[in-house]
């Protein structure tokens, strides 16, 4: 490796709805500050073959699903030849509940595996885009964290400071039985619907499906057993067309305008704070514990 020219950084990204694909954003935007060459490669990829021989870091990145890897990541990062190459993970979830910590076991034994430096393990919180919509000032309080932590994180892997979630067989076995999400994605995905009415044959949800579950057939979106359960098309159809079979109570449509709220001062940034009593006190521990490293 030639020390004296720029390292350059692969940021390999499953993204369902963008919280990943956004970190990444800023992970790249934060490597080129410090003098780095960054790319994404989001995948599925367009063109199958990845080359990696030109990087010197590998990042590989995912949203939490059920406290695990999204299988279609899992698949593809297991195809990838990354023998003894400097690695680091990052991973976006909804909520900063414990368990999460296991969700990287299985990549991490396949680093470990091909003899990788693996550089860390990063967990930045993004909102749902299922469940429930988050409110605009936990929003705003995710995003501007996560710009400052992605900050932090991109200085310590071109350092090569490690940083890692600890996490125990507890942790691993919780994921292991929750795998069983996978199973209930590709079922639950086949009952997914569209409400004719409002559906205006766009076909965005078609062409943007990561798993090509979506077909069309007689003028008539169907889904099949190959669901992730990313909410992509459910999250982005313009007419709020797309039902998630038996989650549809779930189901969250649109955008999150991170930028606007960042910029806007109506909206408070500190929506989680010490004083924070309900739900939303299970977000306090992370919000400190970024206060106490940034």
């Amino acid at each position: 490796m030639d020390h004296q020219r720029p390292k350059r950084i692969l940021l390999i990204v499953f993204s369902g709805t963008g919280n990943t694909l956004l970190t990444a954003e800023m992970l790249r935007d934060h490597f080129g500050e410090k003098g780095a060459a960054a790319d994404i490669l989001q995948i599925p990829p367009e063109n199958k073959a990845v080359q990696l021989d030109s990087y010197d870091i590998i990042g590989l990145g995912y949203p939490v699903y059920a406290f695990n890897v999204p299988l279609i990541f899992l698949r593809f990062v297991e195809g990838l030849d990354l023998r003894n190459r400097e690695t680091f993970i990052f991973k976006t979830s909804g909520e900063p509940t414990t368990f999460n910590r296991g969700s990287s076991s299985s990549l991490l034994k396949l680093l470990k595996r091909q003899n990788c430096s693996i550089l860390g393990d990063y967990h930045f919180l993004m909102p749902y885009n299922i469940i429930f919509r988050f409110p605009d000032g936990l929003v705003k309080q995710m995003y501007l964290y996560a710009r400052r932590y992605t900050a932090l994180a991109a200085v310590n892997i071109l350092r090569g400071v490690p940083s890692f979630i600890s996490f125990n067989l507890l942790h691993r076995i919780f994921s292991f039985v929750f795998r069983i999400q996978r199973f209930g994605a590709a079922l639950n995905g086949r009952f997914y619907g569209i409400r004719k009415k409002q559906c205006t044959l766009c076909l965005l949800c078609l062409h943007r499906c990561p798993s090509k579950n979506i077909s069309l057939k007689n003028n008539t979106l169907k889904f099949g057993f190959n669901c992730q359960m990313c909410m992509r098309c459910s999250f982005f159809c313009p007419a709020d067309a797309v039902t998630i079979g038996f989650l549809n109570l779930w189901r969250v449509n649109g955008a999150f305008p991170f930028e606007k709220l960042a910029a806007d001062k109506k909206v408070k940034d500190n929506f989680i704070s010490e004083k924070t009593r309900g739900f939303y006190r299970i977000f306090m521990p992370y919000f400190r514990e970024l206060d106490r490293l940034l």
